[in-house]
């Protein structure tokens, strides 16, 4: 949980999905399935797939320390003494109504950025997009970048997906060690590539 709350104090991001719905967790969160070996997790706001075998960790769960703007974290079944693989959601309200998803980004990378040590964005960082909601495209950005919180702290690569909708910025972040396996890697990036608004 500790390397859960460090990545949380960071932030979190968003794409497109589909799939059956069952099972109602503590927060409203419904769990259905998906592609084999992974499951849906869906609230009223998002959906995202993750593998059927990582934590789920809903705010309820979460140490005082943890934004109130997380809503759900999902971490690795396999956990690391450093550092575990994980990805989470956050929701913020906008109080300007025409803040675009780039904005969105640029603002939350200036806190990343004064937050973190060793912080480096990457090659390919800084590039928009957009998901579907229904026939309507909403635009995305994405930032990738590695940092650490403190000192003895390990670095970690993180991934950020921006978008703003209907008033409310969503972040999803995924994170992990720069020599994690690489099927790890995969994994984060396709929940951040799943993720899909409602």
């Amino acid at each position: 949980m500790k390397n859960l709350t460090k990545l949380v104090l960071i932030s979190v991001f968003a794409l497109s999905l589909t799939g059956c719905f069952g099972e109602t967790t503590d927060t409203g969160g419904t769990i259905g399935t998906a592609a084999p070996g992974k499951i849906l997790y869906e609230t009223n706001d998002f959906a995202v797939e993750i593998p059927d075998d990582w934590e789920i960790v809903e705010s309820g769960d979460f140490t005082y320390n943890v934004p109130s703007d997380t809503i759900v974290a999902f971490r690795n079944n396999i956990k690391s003494e450093i550092f575990t693989a994980n990805v989470n959601v956050s929701k913020v309200l906008i109080s300007e109504e025409d803040l675009s998803a780039e904005d969105f980004a640029k603002s939350s990378k200036s806190k990343v950025k004064n937050s973190l040590l060793s912080f480096k964005e990457f090659e390919g960082s800084g590039v928009g997009g957009t998901i579907l909601i229904g026939d309507i495209e909403v635009a995305t950005h994405y930032l990738a970048f590695q940092g650490k919180k403190d000192s003895p702290d390990p670095i970690v690569n993180f991934g950020q997906l921006y978008t703003v909708y209907n008033g409310i910025g969503y972040t999803i972040t995924g994170s992990h060690l720069p020599e994690e396996d690489e099927t790890i890697v995969n994994y984060v990036d396709q929940m951040l590539n799943s993720f899909a608004l409602n």
